[in-house]
């Protein structure tokens, strides 16, 4: 485009790989506390001595403050940068993850009666929801600003499947180690350690939001176009949004979906021990359910690649999930349906 522009301008930095690798440690460590206690909601009640509905609260108090959090999370991004949103995203974790760990923390929780316990967990768990907007928001600054064009679908696809695999974790792994009540607060330790490496790793990697030198042309363009926005200009931005019916449509059909695929997680384990089933067994379904999604999200974006059709191919696999999330519904009324499910 620029004829005085040669190659030797774009840069790739090692470093990319680094801070990469500390926002998807970000997502994997926020994700798997996020999940970890309605992996296992029976355990967790146990040891609380709490009802169904505060630990589902347990569940839900992330989504209640990471709401409001979204639109705080945004503009502190474009505003300030991605150094400064991934650095509040990991201290927030970090501190949630710890205040959960110090609820529950062998010796010292025998000093703290189980209604302090729970509320400090509550505490944790809303801390580390609203760090979770920030590390959702930073993806594609890291890939437009830090990745070459050729890289750049590699690294945007390592982090989207960053977010999934700690819920896979956080739902897989703990109903396998977490089986009795006084494992509660060992599994608090074992989701805090993910939190602590990545804090360490934000800190050595991620020293500046962008590279000192563009990775490529679109970079170089996309760095020219920053500029920090204005709380009134954010104002405008949004109510943009709001007045696009397109978007509005988006909003509320991907809305939809993750609300059915996060209220299913929440719930997933309560609703199968009703039937009879462990915990295992329902790690085990939920991780299922996270590990076709990612066949499902790579035969899909093969798909749009190749054809396009981009449209055609979302309704297709929106159609099909609904079936079998009516279907998944059905079959959890009935005991033995172990397979089926």
């Amino acid at each position: 485009m620029e004829p005085n522009n040669s190659p030797a301008e774009y840069i790739l930095y090692k470093r990319r790989w680094f801070i990469l690798g500390s926002l998807a440690m970000l997502n994997l460590s926020n994700n798997a506390l996020w999940i970890s206690y309605s992996a296992v909601a029976d355990v967790t009640a146990e040891y609380f001595k709490i009802t169904a509905d505060e630990v589902d609260l347990l569940g839900t108090i992330s989504f209640m403050v990471g709401i409001p959090m979204c639109l705080v999370a945004a503009y502190i991004t474009n505003t300030f940068g991605l150094k400064t949103g991934i650095y509040a995203g990991s201290v927030l974790t970090l501190l949630g993850g710890g205040v959960r760990a110090l609820s529950t923390l062998p010796g010292l929780n025998t000093y703290i009666s189980l209604n302090w316990q729970y509320y400090l967990s509550l505490a944790g768990q809303a801390l580390t929801g609203m760090g979770n907007p920030f590390a959702v928001s930073l993806p594609t600054k890291v890939s437009q600003n830090w990745f070459g064009e050729k890289e750049r679908i590699v690294a945007t696809g390592v982090l989207a499947m960053s977010l999934p695999l700690g819920i896979v974790l956080g739902q897989g792994c703990s109903p396998i180690f977490v089986r009795t009540a006084s494992d509660v607060p060992v599994m608090n330790l074992v989701w805090f350690g993910p939190a602590v490496l990545t804090q360490i790793l934000v800190v050595f990697a991620v020293t500046s939001s962008n590279p000192p030198t563009p990775a490529c042309l679109s970079s170089k363009l996309a760095l020219e176009a920053e500029k920090k926005t204005t709380f009134k200009d954010y104002l405008i931005i949004l109510k943009t949004m709001m007045c696009n019916i397109p978007f509005l449509v988006l909003f509320l059909v991907i809305g939809g979906a993750v609300g059915f695929f996060n209220a299913f997680s929440t719930q997933l384990s309560q609703l199968m021990c009703s039937r009879g089933y462990d915990n295992i067994s329902s790690g085990i379904a939920g991780s299922l359910l996270l590990g076709t999604g990612f066949v499902g999200a790579t035969a899909s974006g093969i798909l749009v690649e190749k054809y396009g059709y981009i449209e055609e191919i979302s309704k297709v696999f929106y159609g099909i999930a609904g079936i079998w999330g009516i279907l998944i519904a059905e079959f959890m009324r009935k005991p033995d349906s172990q397979v089926s499910l």
